[in-house]
Order: C-alpha cells, then sequence, then structure tokens
C-alpha cells in the first residue's frame, strides 16, 4: 500500500510521514508534515504561513478526508480534536494541527477559566478568534476594496478600515464583560441569552447604509442601545456577586497584553464580523458599480459591449478580500506570534 493510500486508512500515523520522504517525487529527503485543519478555506489560510522549503513539505487534510473509528463525516475544529483524542491522529512533530482558537485567548487572561482546547506542542493555534478575524487586517480590507471600485478609499465616506475600528471601540465594553461575566457566573441560561442578543445586535446591522452618515439612523443607534443593555445587564449582575473589582483586573490585563478597543474585534466571533463588513461594503461596491455603469452609459452610443466589461471585471468584496489575504504579505497582531513559531520549527 503506498504511502497516500495508507494515510487514508483507519490510523493516521506519524511514522508514515517519515517514511514519505523515501519516495519524494523529487528525489529529495524533505520531511513530509501533514497538516490537519478545520475545513478546506482553512487549507487555502494556513498553506500560507506552511511553505515547502528545502527541509519540509506541507500536506494539508480536513477532517472529512479521515476514516475514523466512529465511522462519521465531519469538518470544523471539535472533529479534529476528536480524532486526536480518539487516537485516529497521532500528533508528532510530522503530523500537527492548526485551528482556530476560538474564544480561548481571550479568556486564558481570567482567573479561573478552563480551557475547552487542548494544549500541545503539535497544535498550533491562531490567538485571534478564528481565520476570518485575522483576514480583516484594516489596511488589507481597505486596498481590497480600492481593487474592486478602482479608486482610493479616501474617495469614501467611510472606508472598511474605518467602520471597522468604530465598531470595534463600541463592542469593547460589552464583549469583555460578556467573557468575564462567562467565566465568572453558573447560570448558562443568563450568558448564553447575553451572548446570543450581543452576536444578533451585530448581524441587526448587515442592511447599514456607510456612504452617508449612519451614526444617528435608528438602525445604528438601536444596535448602540442594545449593547448599552447589555452591558447595563452584566455591571447588575457584576455588582450582585461583588465581581466589580476583578472585572476591572482583568480588564487591565486585556490592555496590558494590548487587546484594547481598537482591535477588540480579532476577537469577537470571526465570522459574524466578517460577514457584517462583507455585506455593509458589498452595498457600498453595488452603488459604485451602477454609477460607473451610469457613466458608461452616458458618454458611449453603445455602450453594452463597455457595460459587459465592466459587469465582468467587476469582483465580489468577501472572495477577493480573502483570496488576496492568502497570496499577501499581511501581518496580524497576535497571529503574528504562532506564524514566527511555525517558522522557526518549520525552517
Amino acid at each position: 500500500m503506498d504511502f497516500e493510500k495508507q494515510t487514508y486508512g483507519f490510523k493516521f500515523k506519524s511514522s508514515w510521514a517519515k517514511k514519505k520522504a523515501n519516495f519524494n517525487s523529487d528525489g529529495s529527503l524533505r520531511k513530509t508534515v501533514i497538516v490537519w485543519v478545520e475545513a478546506d478555506d482553512d487549507k487555502k489560510f494556513w498553506m500560507k504561513f506552511l511553505s515547502d522549503n528545502l527541509n519540509y513539505q506541507f500536506t494539508f487534510k480536513q477532517p472529512d478526508e479521515a476514516e475514523a473509528a466512529d465511522d462519521k463525516t465531519a469538518n470544523g475544529c471539535n472533529r479534529v480534536l476528536s480524532l486526536i483524542e480518539n487516537g485516529d491522529i497521532e500528533l508528532s512533530e510530522l503530523q500537527i494541527s492548526c485551528l482556530d482558537s476560538d474564544d480561548c485567548f481571550i479568556k486564558s487572561f481570567l482567573a479561573g477559566h478552563i480551557p475547552n482546547k487542548p494544549t500541545s506542542d503539535f497544535i498550533h493555534y491562531t490567538n485571534v478568534y478564528s481565520i476570518e478575524n485575522a483576514i480583516l487586517e484594516p489596511n488589507h480590507l481597505d486596498r481590497t476594496f480600492e481593487v474592486i471600485i478602482s479608486q482610493p478609499c479616501r474617495n469614501l465616506f467611510v472606508p472598511p478600515s474605518e467602520f471597522l475600528l468604530d465598531l470595534s471601540t463600541r463592542l469593547f465594553s460589552c464583549y469583555s464583560k460578556l467573557n468575564f461575566f462567562d467565566v465568572n457566573t453558573n447560570d448558562r441560561n443568563l450568558i448564553n441569552s447575553i451572548r446570543a442578543r450581543f452576536y444578533s445586535s451585530i448581524g441587526s446591522l448587515g442592511a447599514l447604509d456607510v456612504t452617508k452618515s449612519y451614526t444617528k439612523t435608528r438602525l445604528f443607534l438601536d444596535f448602540c442601545s442594545e449593547l448599552d443593555n447589555l452591558t447595563t445587564l452584566i455591571d447588575q449582575e457584576l455588582i450582585k456577586s461583588n465581581k466589580t473589582a476583578d472585572y476591572s483586573e482583568y480588564e487591565e490585563k486585556l490592555l496590558t497584553a494590548n487587546i484594547t478597543p481598537n482591535n477588540i474585534y480579532l476577537f469577537v466571533k470571526g465570522h459574524k464580523v466578517f460577514d457584517l463588513v462583507i455585506a455593509v461594503f458589498s452595498s457600498v461596491s453595488k452603488k459604485h458599480k451602477s454609477a460607473a455603469q451610469a457613466r458608461i452609459r452616458k458618454i458611449y452610443e453603445n455602450p453594452r459591449s463597455e457595460i459587459n466589461k465592466l459587469n465582468n471585471s467587476w469582483q465580489d468584496y468577501g472572495p477577493l478580500v480573502f483570496g488576496a489575504f492568502c497570496i499577501s504579505e499581511v501581518n496580524v497582531d497576535f497571529l503574528s506570534k504562532t506564524r514566527e513559531n511555525l517558522a522557526t520549527i518549520y525552517a
């Protein structure tokens, strides 16, 4: 049985990766590292940080490529960790996993927090909540949007980076208190209700029009009001449990670690913030596209050909911002620590 077939067998043994070097198609003795990630997009993301070099080559796999003892087929972080726990994946320097941290990193500053994810020299986490948070790097958001609309973001009423900053600063107090309260309460129904309302408030902004002043609109004011209500609710619970001073210590730890209102978006559930930014600025993109089409119709006697060229070249913001990140050199705080660690190990 050859290596590729064998890796789809019952157990993914690290010893197979060692033997693979004997069969490298290029004749080299580079070691093969199997990298287990959550899903297909994660392959594209982590390939950015683990590129073949003179000593190592990398093969990326997702959980539904494994045949496990439980005969289940699924993707995601929990599935990878389940395969590891059950021994279907045997971790080593040549068989590792790269996963989203979710809220484990930001909660790690809390006394009494029990991580729900294992620590291992062979499991590498994002530190930021997920890969989507990393892709929201402000300069990258702006530059990618400029590619779509063919003009500088300074011409926008508000560029993506400034909208993200505004959102982030408004989320900080509520979200940091939410995480503190989560670890310091036994009332799971209450914390689950608050968390659901928090993320629902973010999703409610999807129809926001940021091509003009938006902070006084009913939609945005309702969002701010909901955050205030949730913050007040948590504050009342902290007072009841005499935890206000403890929360202040936690917030100070966050600030000391450079987790601030400006970058708290890195630690909020990634796809919620990512989906919001993409939805809002996809609407902005459509307006610019419509304006470009109107200009063509005005100056061309037979505009069909030019309109078709514009439509064919105009790109969707979400796929472009993700794809461009995967092939660009973009530094993201906190994730950079993981990147540097991988670069040191697999030099």
